[in-house]
């Protein structure tokens, strides 16, 4: 069966006859949903103490309330004014100064929220002793004061001129030099940047070679030895997507953590780290995606690689310049594809280590197919595929507004062809796809870390690139991936791996984190294959029944028994005990990944797996990178300047 004619089928049925029927607008903003998940955020806020886990949790709220809001709206303002109260208190005076702004550019806001928005911000400015910009607000409040009413005078008039009294008596003391320097985001550690940056600059094609199995099946190796904790490269890919049900502390562009997100005009479901990012998103294939995506998420009808095979396929056509161009592109794809399935893929050019061809449509479009699909998958491809391809026809103006049933699509070959482009990428997905999850040891939800990571509950994105689609799945890997900044990613070593050895990373459960009998079906579902892994295949225990061994099944433990892993397990305790509780003492400097690194090199040495000391390892030096390179971290843990203000900081109302 044709890709054509698995789509033609799809649109001859009436349930595809009514999809194109349906009213072409949806409510993708709601000042009334906005409110209510900005009261909840209100709630966790007027709690005394404010810990990691309910910073996270307000912000998530305040984040969702923000991106509900309407633009320009009261709402709005509301929601990015309670976001930066919740940074004044937490001392984070850069990020409060930054959503102030963002709430008094709204329209509609009232006399009395904008005094008080403008008092917040000249304190933030006040304890980072920037005397000019205090100036400012201070300007601001007072050209303000002959407008208010008698009757917000005689509720708030006293404190705010006793705020005004304070902030000119504090600033009467600023000088005139230099600011404290603060960057919102300065995000990475010295050391980090330098690792990326030394990283960044070589080829991948440095560190790794492409080679080809019996199978024909291509797969990396490393070029040379490599310790654990080492970067081996770091990737580019052509497209990413955020888990959309968790998407509003990151930027739906670049990927990075945005807790001080602003969200799209018009969906609820995207936001973006800085207004260069968000056009950059628009140009590029947000303007196609948003109404489409905001109607699926109503009716719950696409998964999270439909979601990132229709982002790849706007991206590809917009990158082309026109749909004309982007055929002739491909002209001749589908006979590269012929070619990378029996076997002749090979990226590398004559040079000695060229530059990857990674950021073209074309380069995802050929990947190979690892195993054939049956019909019945083919089928199930083709509904998700049909509904893209109809909404794009639909909600958007990519081929005309003329397009009104499924007739005027069946009828019209470049519609079609782009269908068949769209689902041949979709197939390509299955495996070639990779999920990226947080190593953190509880789930935000409190699930158990197997049960989580099969919910896709805590996962952070999906992205597609032609060098990791060579990476193949192991329940018990020696690299992982972890997304950076400016949509970079790195693949970096979980245990020592020698020259030219294969690289393996997982694309589900690690053997550690879930039981064979739960691991197996699950990777079959999501990569439609049968693992033969090591830990599959001797059916290894997971890590909660390493540890329960010595008590329920004292004969297993006594024949896998080693008086090193004991020695080792008390040893490196004290290095472990603080990762693996997510409280890196001392913040996330490379001598710790190095004494990981070292740790890793010794265990691997002297035990033999399934070892709890093995797997704490690799789980300690996965979470040092999850914390390390994502920005939360910076957020919470950061030192504030240590000069305070000479003006009492009180909470403010919230709205």
């Amino acid at each position: 069966m044709t890709e054509k004619f698995l789509i033609e089928q799809q649109l001859n049925t009436k349930k595809s006859s009514l999809f194109m029927q349906r009213p072409s607008e949806s409510s993708m903003k709601s000042t009334e949903k906005s409110r209510i998940f900005k009261m909840k955020g209100n709630e966790y806020y007027s709690k005394k103490t404010i810990d990691l886990k309910t910073f996270d949790l307000i912000i998530r709220l305040y984040n969702k309330s923000i991106c509900l809001a309407p633009l320009n709206s009261e709402c709005l303002s509301e929601a990015y004014g309670n976001r930066s109260a919740l940074y004044f208190r937490l001392k984070r005076y850069p990020e409060c100064i930054l959503d102030v702004s963002r709430a008094l550019a709204c329209s509609n806001l009232t006399l009395a929220r904008r005094v008080k928005l403008l008092i917040r911000k000249a304190e933030s400015h006040i304890v980072l002793q920037d005397k000019a910009n205090t100036q400012i607000a201070l300007h601001d409040i007072k050209e303000l004061i002959p407008r208010i009413s008698k009757e917000m005078e005689k509720k708030n008039g006293e404190s705010v001129f006793a705020s005004i009294k304070e902030i000119e008596k504090a600033l009467s003391i600023l000088t005139d030099k230099k600011v404290i320097p603060y960057d919102i985001c300065s995000g990475l550690h010295e050391d980090h940047l330098k690792m990326l940056s030394k990283k960044e600059k070589e080829s991948p094609n440095s560190s790794v070679i492409v080679k080809t199995n019996e199978n024909e099946q291509s797969y990396l190796v490393t070029r040379n030895d490599v310790m654990a904790g080492d970067i081996i490269y770091v990737d580019k890919p052509f497209c990413g997507f955020l888990n959309i049900y968790d998407s509003n502390i990151y930027c739906g562009h670049c990927f990075k953590e945005a807790y001080n997100s602003i969200p799209c005009d018009f969906c609820s479901w995207c936001s973006f780290c800085s207004e260069k990012c968000k056009t950059v998103a628009w140009t590029n294939y947000h303007d196609l995606e948003c109404r489409i995506i905001s109607h699926s998420t109503e009716d719950n009808t696409l998964s999270q690689t439909d979601y990132l095979a229709l982002r790849s396929l706007i991206l590809g056509i917009k990158k082309s310049g026109s749909i004309n161009n982007f055929k002739n592109d491909l002209k001749h794809a589908d006979e590269t594809t012929e070619q990378v399935e029996n076997g002749d893929f090979n990226p590398n050019e004559k040079s000695k280590f060229p530059k990857w061809k990674n950021q073209t449509f074309k380069s995802v479009y050929t990947l190979p197919l690892t195993r054939k699909i049956t019909n019945s998958e083919l089928q199930e491809i083709a509904v998700p595929t049909t509904e893209m391809l109809m909404s794009l026809c639909k909600y958007t103006d990519l081929f005309g507004n003329s397009i009104k049933s499924t007739t005027d699509i069946k009828n019209n070959e470049e519609i079609m062809l782009i269908g068949t482009i769209l689902f041949k990428l979709r197939r390509r997905l299955i495996s070639n796809s990779h999920f990226l999850t947080f190593e953190l040891k509880t789930c935000r939800n409190e699930l158990a870390v197997g049960t989580c990571k099969l919910k896709n509950c805590c996962f952070k994105l999906e992205f597609i690139s032609s060098l990791s689609a060579l990476l193949p799945h192991s329940c018990y890997p020696n690299a992982k991936i972890c997304a950076v900044d400016n949509e970079r990613f790195i693949l970096y070593a979980l245990r020592p791996i020698p020259k030219e050895n294969q690289i393996y990373v997982s694309k589900g459960q690690l053997f550690y984190e879930m039981q064979k009998a739960f691991r197996v079906p699950a990777l079959r579902q999501t990569l439609r294959y049968k693992c033969k892994c090591q830990a599959c295949n001797e059916n290894w225990p997971n890590l909660t029944e390493l540890y329960k061994m010595p008590m329920e099944n004292p004969i297993g433990y006594m024949k896998n028994y080693s008086q090193k892993e004991s020695s080792l397990f008390d040893e490196y305790k004290s290095l472990l005990d603080p990762i693996l509780k997510c409280q890196i003492v001392g913040g996330c400097e490379e001598k710790i990944l190095k004494k990981l690194s070292y740790a890793m090199k010794k265990a691997t040495d002297n035990l033999t797996p399934p070892s709890v000391v093995l797997c704490e390892l690799m789980m300690s030096i996965a979470i040092y990178y999850e914390t390390a390179f994502r920005y939360s971290t910076g957020y919470i843990y950061r030192k504030p300047p240590t000069k305070k203000s000479t003006i009492a900081v009180s909470k403010s109302d919230l709205q």
